[in-house]
């Protein structure tokens, strides 16, 4: 939100995020900012992050911190 408020200047916004997060297949990929994916690997994504919202566990699966 503070971003917003700077008026005539730039402002970034910085989050602290994990790549392939929610994504099985991704999570575990140590170089998973250079992947490439097909549709099936997209829909099955999207698949585990909806069945982990579902059951309350998002984001879960294997991180790496």
């Amino acid at each position: 939100m503070q971003a917003k408020a700077v008026k005539g200047k730039p402002a970034a916004v910085i989050c602290s995020t994990f790549k392939g997060l929610g994504a099985n297949f991704a999570e575990k990929a140590a170089f998973n900012h250079y992947m490439n994916i097909d549709s099936a690997m997209a829909e099955s994504a999207a698949a585990e992050i909806e069945a982990r919202l579902a059951a309350g566990t998002y984001p879960g699966g294997d991180l790496k911190w």
